[in-house]
């Protein structure tokens, strides 16, 4: 089965159609795929709007739109979407984050209304549906188009290699484990490197924890003193009832390779304990993380 791509807008913020973005094309956000009688419509841009045009010529009649989110260089051109008018087209329009806002429909509909655009939601002439979704969850887009078996895709903040390994597995009829993405690791690559995963102190003092926090600098740790990389510290923060370990966020030489050891505890629910009584080799940057761990308990021994 073939798979198509096609990028209708690719500009960020405001359309540009002047002549030194005529290489590039001068519309936001949109991107068609296709995928046998399939097509999937990547945010709506202005670049939707072309795509209107060409989704008649072609005599489509149905799509499923996915918002990644509401900026208005990503929604502007729904408005001018010309297949949004015509009875014999279907469009199913999903989302993933605006539930707290009333969901889609209601996020859509207050674009299109007085005083800001003359013609409101409920004046398209197309069958509407719409759909709103939790990151990590897992749908059949024919399902919603045409009630039909269709291909899977799997939504989520990252379009990282382990949620393509989820994908596969559903086509292939099996029963992946899901991802939980509030336990994925998030890196920043600049210097010094920044990674985390969990809960923040706030968070987890918002969500209800009675919250204990251990923090160890660099400065502190052999190797990063031999490496001339001491700036930054790791942090853990943990449910003071259970020790649970509820995050870690790391500031420093190697932090994108250190939020390992911490993916791993913040998935297997490890207590702080555990992690400073598992032995860290010296000399290690990864003894700041067990440094951190017996520094939640008040006894950091290097420090």
């Amino acid at each position: 089965m073939s798979f198509k791509i096609k990028f209708w807008g690719v500009r960020g913020s405001i359309p540009c159609p002047s002549p030194e973005h005529i290489s590039i094309g001068g519309n936001t956000s949109c991107i068609e795929v296709s995928c046998g009688g399939t097509r999937i419509i990547l945010d709506s841009g202005t670049g939707i709007r072309d795509l209107g045009h060409w989704l008649i010529r072609k005599n489509v009649h149905q799509a499923t739109m996915l918002l990644s989110h509401v900026h208005w260089d990503h929604i502007c051109g729904f408005p001018f979407f010309s297949p949004a008018f015509h009875k014999d087209f279907s469009l199913c329009i999903m989302a993933g984050h605006l539930s707290e806002f009333g969901g889609v429909r209601n996020v859509l509909a207050g674009q299109m209304t007085t005083p800001t655009f003359p013609v409101p939601l409920d004046a398209l002439h197309s069958t509407l549906s719409f759909e709103d979704f939790k990151a990590g969850d897992s749908f059949n887009i024919t399902v919603l188009v045409t009630g039909g078996a269709g291909p899977v895709v799997e939504p989520g903040l990252l379009a990282a290699h382990p949620v393509g390994i989820v994908a596969v597995e559903h086509a292939a009829g099996g029963t992946p484990h899901p991802i939980d993405y509030n336990k994925v690791p998030s890196c920043t690559y600049c210097k010094p490197e920044v990674a985390s995963i969990g809960l923040s102190e706030q968070a987890a003092k918002t969500a209800g924890y009675d919250v204990a926090v251990g923090k160890f600098p660099f400065s502190a740790i052999g190797k990063a003193k031999i490496l001339d990389e001491t700036a930054g510290f790791v942090k853990i923060v943990t449910d003071k009832k259970y020790d649970e370990v509820l995050g870690v966020h790391i500031i420093g030489p190697h932090a994108t390779e250190l939020i390992s050891e911490a993916t791993a505890a913040v998935n297997l629910e490890a207590t702080a304990e555990s992690l400073f009584q598992s032995i860290h080799a010296h000399p290690t940057l990864s003894e700041a993380m067990g440094e951190a761990a017996l520094a939640v308990h008040g006894r950091p021994i290097h420090l």
